[in-house]
């Protein structure tokens, strides 16, 4: 990230993904369960790559009908219009995306109903029950996420 994004082609994609994997590897991260996440153009490019869409496969066969890149290199493929996106002025080039990969145990997530209370609706002869719902998420062990700062060529 230095130098800037790494500009991703339908060439190079799979390879920068082996280096997250790889980087994954180096930490002692668990092979089960991991998943990365990419923004449409990224997964754009899987799909243009003739190791995933044109292969002879069944998974080459649902790329091609349904656009499903499925599993790339020990990953579980996910597409998000909320990957974390920037401009010139955070890295010298513009734009530019966060490929993250990772997996489940190193964030948790919580969730409550902390308080309800029964009332009397205004408008009609009803009764109804209103609540509080908190929720909250932490990366719990860094060393389990990787991530490659990147823009299409």
């Amino acid at each position: 990230a230095a130098s800037g994004p790494v500009a991703l082609t339908k060439d190079n994609v799979y390879e920068n993904i082996v280096k997250l994997r790889t980087k994954l590897d180096k930490a002692n991260v668990p092979n089960t369960g991991r998943t990365l996440v990419v923004p449409p153009e990224v997964y754009a490019l899987l799909l243009m790559d003739d190791r995933f869409a044109k292969s002879g496969s069944d998974s080459g066969q649902n790329a091609l009908l349904n656009g499903q890149v499925g599993r790339v290199a020990g990953f579980t493929v996910f597409m998000s219009n909320n990957v974390k996106t920037g401009t010139g002025t955070d890295t010298g080039h513009t734009p530019y995306f966060e490929i993250t990969a990772q997996v489940e145990t190193a964030t948790t997530y919580a969730e409550q109903i902390i308080k309800t209370e029964g009332y009397r609706m205004e408008s009609r002869f009803a009764d109804g029950v209103k609540g509080l719902h908190v929720y909250g998420a932490k990366v719990t062990d860094g060393n389990q996420i990787a991530k490659i700062i990147a823009s299409v060529a």
